[in-house]
């Protein structure tokens, strides 16, 4: 971990590798030079060393630090003299120099690429202990040029304090991250993608379509055919049958037989069967331990009694591999019920919008007390706002707003630098600009699909969405960090119902439109709050 931070501030450099074209190539696989190799180290073990002085001893060089990843597969560099590998070195010096100036030029930048993309473009965020080891490292280096006022300028000292506070977010939210990979989805989000199926994006199977389109037309009639027709086209009449054929084989080997006066003895199955069984324990009658016991059990072939001389066969260790291990079979099935009891909520909800975006936590909020939330209404009819009322009983709320432009470099992830309208979503989306991606297989995407008044268009740029967890999830959860995952909106059955059915229940004009709470389908991305 040392290595890599002083790789990235310029304290360590990175050995070129050269190649030199001047000097002629050596054969080593030559055999006269092996043969000589051995001979000689055959006449230096029989000499004897008369000298009994101790050498000095040799420690192990230390092994050269692992280079970037944007290095690895390159050439080695063609050099033809000694001046050409001297201004190859000298290079690499002034690339290490130059990242000392942009370290010491803006430090808290550099500490938060280091502690964000940096980690996760070399893979270090891949091993748990550095989450919680990286800052804890850096944090030392840089009070230590504090404590010894190696920069002594007021303007140096203030930049490496500033550089502390990015520290402290990182110790706080690097091990953060991994929590949430784990935790999202929860049981409640997994039930809710179980009841509306599958909206994320993923690997869709594509049917092999013929070139020729005559081809799909003979294809199209052999399938209306019955199968016991086409196995009867498709088979050869003249392809010999190879059970008849071994038959003939064995009556022509007989008569052969028979002309050369040798009688042919027949055996059934049963009569070899037999014969092998006798054969088989007749073998193995040496390998059966014969045992005393004081057991008082019942006498028997294959048990022990007071006689010495009854058999006791030896019981065989169970075989490790035959046993089934519950963990391999398929996860258990996550539903509804297990949280809400008999609901209506599948009646009642279906899946609206499906977002794919990097989106920061704004805020955190446990369920509220039972005495604060409101009584639901009794009613005959599946009522949604009584549906709402019992979630917001049971589960914690996660506001989320929209993070744009994450990805400054655009190096990192350039699909999903800006939020996507996904092909399953449904419902009004408002996007005016390119910082928007909506799929043109989306459905009612238009403002005016949906009444304003019945549901309120979705605006990835600048709309929060609220999230419905359990409440064990907040505990991995802080206010700033970014998760990229799949947003899907739980809209209501009657947001895409006619409009005849729904001026039965309209009532005036200046209610409010309720929220639209979301859920989690899938985590892609965890990012910290300070991420650059």
């Amino acid at each position: 971990m040392w290595d890599q931070f002083r790789l990235f501030v310029g304290l360590l450099s990175n050995t070129p590798i050269w190649n030199r074209t001047d000097k002629p190539v050596q054969d080593n696989d030559s055999d006269s030079d092996d043969e000589e190799e051995l001979e000689q180290e055959e006449s230096a073990a029989n000499v004897i060393n008369a000298n009994l002085e101790r050498e000095p001893r040799k420690f192990t060089p230390r092994p050269r630090a692992r280079p970037p990843y944007a290095m690895y597969g390159e050439d080695p560099i063609p050099v033809g003299s000694d001046a050409e590998v001297k201004d190859l070195l000298d290079e690499e010096s002034t690339r290490k120099e130059e990242k000392v100036i942009t370290f010491l030029n803006d430090p808290e930048d550099c500490i938060k690429v280091f502690l964000s993309s940096y980690m996760r473009k070399q893979g270090l965020i891949w091993h748990k202990p550095n989450l919680s080891n990286m800052p804890r490292l850096v944090g030392f280096f840089v009070r230590f040029l504090i404590r010894n006022r190696t920069f002594p300028e007021s303007a140096h000292e203030r930049d490496f304090r500033r550089c502390l506070e990015i520290i402290d977010r990182a110790q706080n939210d690097l091990p953060l991250t991994a929590q949430i990979a784990t935790s999202l989805p929860d049981d409640f989000n997994e039930s809710c993608k179980t009841c509306w199926g599958t909206k994320a994006d993923g690997y869709k199977p594509l049917a092999n379509k013929p070139e020729d389109p005559d081809a799909e037309a003979d294809e199209s009639v052999n399938m209306d055919e019955p199968k016991s027709k086409k196995a009867r086209l498709d088979d050869d009449s003249d392809k010999p049958d190879p059970t008849v054929s071994a038959k003939t084989a064995i009556d022509k080997f007989e008569e052969e037989l028979k002309a050369a006066n040798v009688e042919v003895i027949k055996l059934d199955e049963d009569t070899i069967m037999k014969e092998a069984v006798l054969e088989s324990i007749l073998d193995n009658v040496d390998d059966i331990e014969v045992t005393a016991s004081n057991d008082n059990s019942w006498g028997g072939w294959g048990s022990s009694n007071d006689d010495p001389s009854s058999f006791a066969t030896k019981l065989e260790e169970p075989d490790p591999w035959a046993e089934v291990i519950a963990n391999w079979g398929p996860s258990k099935v996550q539903t509804l019920t297990a949280f809400l009891g008999p609901t209506a909520l599948p009646l009642t909800h279906t899946a609206g919008v499906v977002e794919w975006s990097v989106r920061r936590v704004k805020s955190l909020a446990p369920p509220p007390h039972p005495n604060t939330v409101q009584k639901s209404p009794v009613s005959n009819e599946e009522d949604a706002d009584a549906v709402d009322i019992e979630l917001e009983r049971q589960l914690a709320k996660v506001v989320l707003e929209p993070w744009l432009g994450w990805d400054k470099a655009g190096d990192e992830m350039p699909h999903l630098s800006k939020p996507r309208i996904l092909e399953s979503s449904r419902g009004p989306i408002i996007s005016t600009n390119d910082d928007v991606a909506v799929d043109p297989n989306a459905q009612d995407t238009t403002p005016s699909a949906v009444s304003v008044d019945k549901m309120k268009p979705h605006d990835p740029t600048k709309d929060d969405i609220t999230i419905l967890v359990e409440p064990k999830v907040l505990e991995a959860l802080s206010v700033g960090l970014g998760i990229g995952a799949t947003w899907v909106q739980m809209a209501r059955e009657q947001d895409f119902a006619e409009e005849a059915k729904k001026k039965k229940k309209k009532k005036s004009k200046s209610k409010k439109v309720p929220q639209r709470y979301w859920y989690v389908e899938e985590v892609i991305l965890v990012l910290p709050s300070y991420h650059t």
